[in-house]
């Protein structure tokens, strides 16, 4: 198994979740997919359609909300991986969890981290995915690739990081997971592994 996603594993099984319990907003999860791709550790995003309610065109995380016929967050990350991407429950690994993640437009993301093996046949539904995009994780973590994206909200500047690889721009909820993810990566590692 990859090094990067062993190192995933290990740092968020000796971490505790931060959670946000707010029953006014929606509640929802995404699944955070890496995987080995040709020797490199890649990220699954995708570009979302323009037949999708909420979002229209942006990059995002497979996800979405929770149903009634879902357990958990776990459920919900993977019931969506798999409407979304055709990616079967049953070949993903979850590693673990980030913290809980809020939005703008109302939305307590819950972030699932899990891992499938190389050259996985994705099936990105048309009615919900423009596109498909797999990002190698070490051009994430290039400080060419991180914005920084300012905005007056409720009074004063809030600065969050964004993300640019080939044409493509993170930015929001998605954006805060990935620099969540990627400051758990450097955190945990003892040597420059990204």
């Amino acid at each position: 198994m990859d090094d990067l996603v062993n190192l995933t594993r290990n740092a968020l099984s000796s971490r505790v979740k931060k959670s946000i319990n707010n029953p006014t907003m929606v509640s929802a999860s995404v699944l955070l997919l890496i995987y080995p791709k040709s020797d490199i550790t890649h990220m699954l995003l995708n570009r979302r359609s323009e037949l999708v309610t909420d979002h229209k065109r942006e990059i995002s995380l497979p996800g979405g909300r929770k149903e009634s016929i879902d357990r958990n967050s776990w459920d919900t990350a993977l019931r969506e991986a798999n409407e979304e991407m055709g990616i079967e429950p049953n070949d993903v690994e979850i590693l673990g969890e980030l913290d809980d993640t809020v939005t703008n437009t109302n939305y307590l993301i819950s972030p699932v981290v899990g891992t499938i093996r190389e050259s996985y046949p994705f099936k990105a539904n048309p009615k919900e995915v423009q596109n498909i995009i797999e990002i190698p994780l070490i051009e994430l973590s290039k400080p060419a690739s991180l914005r920084y994206d300012s905005k007056f909200e409720a009074g004063e500047i809030v600065t969050k990081p964004a993300y640019a690889y080939k044409g493509n721009l993170v930015y929001g909820a998605t954006a805060n997971i990935l620099y969540q993810l990627l400051t758990l990566i450097h955190n945990s590692s003892k040597k420059d592994i990204l």
